[in-house]
């Protein structure tokens, strides 16, 4: 199907002895997107020797499965464009920072975000300053659902950043939105729509949005800031994936971006590392 042509899939659903007819979001797979379509002319006009400096730089990413996923697509440009020369570290469980290239290594626990920011916080005390130029931590999807305390966790966040920017100044800590899930398709999630409340996905996606927002206000265009949750919504024409709750449109991942919901493929890694590496090079290649 034409990604211009469907934004959403006619579904006939029989309610009450009545036939209703809804709009329901594509299931995963349902648009067909090439990786090509995904456009990395923003990041092939940057100079070289910008890339040149941001290669130099220490950059350690905290994350879990979906950053595997990005780190790939990273990979996958890396190939297309050489210039951009960023070596990916494959870190253990005790690794430290402390030498040129992105060192990825995976922290904490899924499900408990307040888990993944204290690794993150232990790992760059222990490096000590000087060790690290740019640092960033990425939450995962399931670590921000319908059931979590949005201003809690929030607030954990700024202190824990207000603490490493007090300590460690010579580090850039970048600023990360909680990836999205795609809309489920079903009959219940049908249903759940055409009556206005939303399925599960879409109150987990809420949530998500909730915490991101709070992000945004508090650091966007003040300190460096990776939306993750904007890459994955807005899709290679530009035009957003989004889900409606009471009213209110609340971003998703878009269906041409997954497999299964929540992790990236080939077109949705390569569309969000290169929203990743053009906020990296925007702060450490100069």
């Amino acid at each position: 199907m034409n990604l211009r042509v469907v934004a959403a899939v006619v579904a006939l659903t029989v309610l009450g002895g009545g036939a209703w007819l809804m709009l329901e979001p594509p299931a995963p797979g349902d648009i067909a997107v090439k990786a090509e379509d995904v456009s990395l002319r923003s990041l092939a006009d940057i100079p070289a020797a910008r890339w040149q400096a941001l290669a130099k730089k220490r950059i350690f990413f905290g994350h879990q499965s979906v950053g595997v996923n990005i780190l790939a697509g990273v990979a996958d440009i890396g190939k297309e464009l050489p210039q951009i020369g960023v070596s990916i570290i494959e870190g253990g469980p005790e690794a430290q920072p402390g030498k040129p290239g992105l060192l990825q290594v995976q922290i904490g626990r899924n499900t408990d975000p307040e888990s993944k920011l204290r690794d993150f916080v232990d790992r760059l005390h222990k490096a000590g300053p000087g060790a690290v130029d740019v640092a960033l931590l990425k939450f995962c999807f399931v670590d921000v659902t319908a059931g979590v305390d949005v201003d809690r966790l929030f607030a954990s966040c700024q202190a824990a950043v207000a603490k490493l920017q007090q300590e460690l100044p010579g580090t850039t800590l970048v600023h990360c939105t909680v990836p999205l899930t795609a809309p489920r398709s079903g009959w219940r999630a049908r249903l759940k729509r055409l009556l206005g409340k939303g399925a599960a996905d879409d109150a987990d996606n809420r949530v998500r949005q909730q915490f991101n927002e709070r992000l945004r206000a508090e650091y966007g265009g003040k300190q460096p800031l990776f939306d993750l949750a904007l890459a994955e919504s807005t899709l290679p024409d530009g035009s957003r994936t989004e889900s409606v709750i009471d009213g209110s449109k609340v971003p998703c991942l878009a269906a041409c971006y997954t497999t299964d919901g929540g992790h990236l493929n080939e077109v949705g890694r390569r569309a969000v590392a290169r929203e990743l590496l053009r906020v990296l090079v925007t702060i450490g290649g100069r």
